[in-house]
């Protein structure tokens, strides 16, 4: 049987594992195992379920309890590299099925190195972009953690309140938004009562949940309750700070960027650029203490502080700000490109964006040019993580095309973008449906231009559909994209003679 395979011949040896014991950015090589030993990892938990209790013999039972404390862990960590995450929510119920003795089920409903396995496994798969496998382990990481602090609340009320925050994270990262804020506000009025107890304890933590509570209010276009909580979130950091600004500044600085984001979208310009440039003040220090740990953030707020100069008129100002951030991060990359690339095409993205706004198209292309080759090949390498970057690197693509007049190569890159949305909008369609209606309006507009408007009219009319969707749901963060579109499927249908349906 697959679990007498994995008792015996699993190893704890194998190298590249013990990597769930932290967060990593990548999941690690591990050594070679055979053909059998695979196939008892990836199908162990569908066989046993099937396993009647006449079969289970004495001897099954002290195998299985033998790889329940001694090998669990590591079947965890190479199924997730050499298949995929797997949980373990049918094996626990098949225990307390077949009735097993409490030992048993205990070693597989409430081993906090299981939780915390899957917890660490979690967020590295976050990191890798494998956001499917990290809502699953996260998931198990929960149950085992709800499962601990029901019997034992004092001492694992906490640790689910860390694992629930991070599931808030990875429901948001495959589009369910609306359960990620759900579970957030479950996480902040856990944390509430926690940090009422113990304040010097808790409250970080408190506002660390207050600023992913804003994020995912701000995502479902709730952006004036994201804004009260965030402003919350900087009023506990700023109360942190004061008392140990070396530990807190990083964290007050990351709220006030994030406040500056919903002061924006609010309207607030002016308390906008006030907030990120304090942002960007408060890191400049850091860095100049610590380079190698803060450049990082400084070159983010630098890039959003460019946006803000950019709302305010201070072009040149604007492109100072890009540019270095593009320069700390091109240094950053040259040492580390594992880690930075990806940023560096961030901001090579916003300096094009910058740029063409400027009315600098042909330099504009050349930025967006080299970021659309940096995450190719990131996509290429990791396409769960870089995909939809490179999609939304295609669409700004084709619009410094179109700006040059390079028109057959616009219309081929946007063709690029709306090929990557399908495919992302049909694994993640919450989270990706808005950039896929985005990408086939632009492919129209591009169509159109190049006088293939059956094609065109085609590409509206999908753009259409999805916004009504989406729109029906969230009307105050899709009306206007609607509307924009309905306005192209109008002017479209005029074009053809369809004139009814274009009124």
């Amino acid at each position: 049987m697959c679990v007498d395979t994995l008792d015996s011949e699993l190893p704890n040896d194998i190298p590249g594992l013990g990597y769930s014991a932290r967060v990593s950015q990548t999941l690690p090589n591990i050594g070679d195992i055979t053909d059998h030993l695979l196939y008892a990892c990836r199908f162990w938990t569908v066989h046993i379920v099937d396993l009647e209790q006449q079969h289970m013999t004495e001897a099954f039972l002290k195998t299985f309890s033998h790889f329940l404390t001694n090998h669990v862990v590591t079947w965890m960590e190479v199924v997730t590299v050499k298949d995929k995450f797997q949980p373990l929510d049918s094996v626990r119920e098949w225990t307390k099925k077949m009735s097993l003795n409490e030992t048993m089920i205990s070693k597989i409903s409430y081993e906090k190195s299981v939780a915390s396995a899957a917890y660490n496994l979690s967020s590295t798969l976050q990191n890798v972009g494998l956001y499917g496998d990290a809502l699953k382990a996260e998931q198990e990481a929960v149950a085992i953690y709800r499962a601990l602090a029901a019997d034992q609340p004092t001492l694992f009320t906490s640790d689910l309140a860390d694992s629930l925050n991070n599931l808030s994270n990875c429901l948001s990262d495959v589009g369910q938004v609306s359960e990620g804020l759900q579970v957030i506000q479950e996480v902040v009025a856990m944390r509430r009562i926690l940090a009422a107890d113990q304040p010097d304890r808790f409250n970080s933590d408190l506002a660390l949940s207050l600023t992913n509570l804003s994020n995912c209010l701000y995502d479902m276009g709730q952006l004036s309750e994201a804004l009260e909580t965030i402003k919350e979130a900087v009023t506990m950091r700023r109360t942190l700070a004061a008392d140990d600004p070396t530990k807190y500044n990083p964290d007050l600085a990351l709220s006030l960027t994030n406040f500056s984001n919903c002061l924006y979208d609010v309207g607030h310009l002016s308390e906008a650029f006030k907030t990120i440039k304090e942002a960007v003040t408060m890191r400049r220090t850091l860095a100049a203490d610590d380079p190698t740990k803060f450049n990082p953030d400084l070159a983010l707020s630098l890039n959003n502080f460019s946006n803000r100069l950019s709302d305010m008129g201070q072009v040149s100002e604007a492109l100072h700000a890009i540019k270095e951030a593009v320069a700390i991060r091109r240094s950053l990359a040259a040492d580390r490109p594992a880690r930075f690339n990806s940023l560096l095409a961030d901001s090579l993205y916003n300096l094009s964006n910058h740029l063409f706004r400027d009315g600098q198209a042909s330099k504009a292309l050349e930025a967006m040019e080299e970021a659309v080759t940096i995450r190719k090949t990131l996509a290429a390498e990791q396409p769960a993580m870089f995909s939809s970057a490179l999609a939304n690197s295609f669409i700004n693509l084709s619009n410094c095309l179109y700006a040059v007049g390079q028109m057959s190569e616009a219309l081929e890159a946007i063709k690029e973008a709306v090929t990557i949305y399908k495919t992302l909008a049909a694994d993640y369609p919450a989270k990706f449906s808005p950039d896929l209606a985005l990408s086939l309006n632009n492919l129209a507009i591009c169509l159109s231009d190049m006088d293939q408007i059956p094609e065109a009219l085609e590409a509206i009319k999908q753009a259409v559909t999805i916004w009504r969707t989406l729109a029906v749901n969230q009307p105050v963060k899709y009306n206007a994209d609607l509307a924009d579109s309905l306005n192209t499927l109008s002017n479209h249908l005029s074009y053809v003679g369809q004139l009814s349906e274009a009124l």
